[in-house]
């Protein structure tokens, strides 16, 4: 893969531009930007896929924070609800939203089981 082909890649996997953008900014016809788009249609997705990947593990958005956050948020949400003596509509939506990070925890739980397999 040449220069020009590299920065083809890079518009279309890291600026996300269109194929006619491309053409555009490259100076290159459709039938050359249609060509490498599917020559290149691999290198596109991983460097695409790379970019994202990187993305979570800098901002710590990989399974095991989400699942590590969740799991924490429902400590905190079980040990105030277990302060609260059930009379009032504030144990109420503590109680809804406890019970709605447990099932994302289930739901988290499943798809790691299913992926694990």
């Amino acid at each position: 893969m040449n220069k020009k082909q590299q920065e083809f890649v890079r518009l279309r996997a890291l600026e996300g531009m269109a194929l006619s953008s491309v053409m555009e900014k490259m100076d290159i016809s459709r039938e050359t930007a249609e060509e490498w788009d599917m020559v290149f249609m691999d290198e596109i997705e991983d460097l695409l896929l790379d970019s994202f990947e990187k993305i979570r593990e800098k901002y710590g958005l990989g399974q095991v924070h989400r699942f590590q956050a969740l799991a924490a948020t429902y400590r905190r949400l079980l040990d105030e609800l277990n302060k609260r003596d059930f009379s009032g509509l504030p144990t109420d939506t503590l109680y809804y939203m406890m019970e709605d990070v447990a099932k994302k925890l289930d739901i988290m739980d499943e798809n790691d089981l299913a992926y694990d397999q």
